[in-house]
């Protein structure tokens, strides 16, 4: 490392002086920097272990922690390094700024979309500061409005295209099971992904859906035809993890192909 760089600020490899850091920042942001307060470290910490024990989901955890990561960054390059500095307008100035910015992989502005996910974060570590007491400080954010295309739906001729391309091999057992997971019983890719064989209830004909949407709990119905998939399903599963027991069953639906091959010899 060259000492002689410190204090100066990099970006894609380029060096610029601290005088120069400040042009730059009016119209570029650069994510991911860590607030170096210790108060702000242990409240980001508290913040994701709060949102863990209230079920939220695995993947979603990361991106409204690293929001609020910002946001505490933001405030400290404001002189507030003190969660009792936090003022009510603090959020929405955030938002402002994030909307006059650039992204650093893209270079354009945020899309509506991620500024959203920001409010969605803001709204929860206001949440969280009030019902913890920390503070009484809370924020009033409205979603930016989002103009979308409509989703394109499978038509049934091309839901039975895939059924019949599936084949009877244990690549097919396997891909009929996902099928009836996800278009069978309409569960989410993170419902889906998070299964276990345990979260079938075959007397019942029921799917324990455990992290759903708004992380609820639910129990999802399996019509005749989905439940045979997935009972088969299931065995493809047992009789792949004498062979293979580093892979757990309820990594089952997300596996990679590249792992399927071991599976393949067990089971034939």
């Amino acid at each position: 490392m060259n000492h002689s760089n410190a204090g100066q600020y990099c970006i894609y490899g380029q060096w610029f002086s601290s005088s120069q850091k400040k042009t730059i920042s009016k119209n570029f942001i650069v994510m991911k920097k860590t607030p170096g307060s210790s108060e702000y470290l242990l409240l980001l910490q508290s913040f994701k272990e709060w949102l863990e024990l209230l079920n939220y989901s695995r993947f979603s955890i990361p991106g409204l922690s690293g929001s609020i990561r910002d946001f505490l960054y933001y405030l400290e390059q404001n002189d507030k390094p003190s969660l009792p500095q936090l003022k009510a307008t603090d959020a929405s100035d955030f938002i402002n700024h994030l909307q006059q910015q650039t992204g650093e992989r893209t270079r354009r502005p945020f899309s509506t979309g991620h500024i959203n996910k920001q409010v969605q974060a803001l709204q929860l570590f206001s949440r969280y500061i009030r019902e913890t007491g920390k503070s009484n400080t809370g924020f009033t954010l409205e979603r930016l409005e989002e103009t979308r295309g409509k989703p394109a739906w499978l038509t049934k001729a091309e839901v039975q295209a895939l059924y019949e391309v599936t084949g009877d091999s244990v690549l097919g057992i396997r891909d009929r099971a996902m099928l009836a997971v996800y278009y069978g019983c309409g569960l989410r890719l993170n419902e889906g992904a998070g299964l276990e064989l345990r979260d079938i209830i075959r007397d019942r004909k029921l799917l324990h859906v455990r992290k759903g949407k708004r992380y609820k709990e639910r129990y999802v119905p399996i019509a005749a035809k989905n439940y045979e998939e997935l009972r088969f399903g299931s065995i493809w599963i047992m009789r792949g993890r004498s062979s293979c027991r580093n892979i757990k069953p309820k990594h089952c639906l997300s596996m990679p192909i590249k792992v399927i091959p071991s599976i393949s010899k067990a089971c034939t």
